[in-house]
């Protein structure tokens, strides 16, 4: 889980950091509409990931404490958040694909 809550913070850092700074310093867009709609796509998929991951990681750490003796069920129920975690944040950052011009 922290690998993950790695990559998610590493992927805050070096994608959606430096194009939230590009978009605050450039006056006009000159990358055209898809790639507009990719730079959204990333900007939110970052950010919903990066959370989503640090309640998974909260979560397994509370089921630890309350139920230390179910190892076995730990490394399943890790990987079904994590996929989880991966999966609403896509879905999440899907309608700013949609999202008009």
């Amino acid at each position: 889980m922290i690998c993950h809550l790695a990559v998610a913070d590493l992927m805050v850092a070096f994608i959606m950091i430096p194009l939230e700074v590009g978009w605050r310093i450039t006056v006009q867009w000159h990358a055209g509409n898809v790639a507009c709609k990719v730079f959204l796509f990333m900007r939110a998929f970052c950010l919903y990931l990066s959370s989503n991951v640090l309640v998974c990681v909260s979560l397994d750490r509370c089921f630890a404490v309350i139920y230390p003796l179910r190892v076995s069920a730990a490394r399943k129920r890790g990987k079904i958040m994590l996929g989880g975690a991966w999966f609403i944040a896509f879905i999440n950052a899907v309608p700013q694909v949609s999202a008009e011009e």
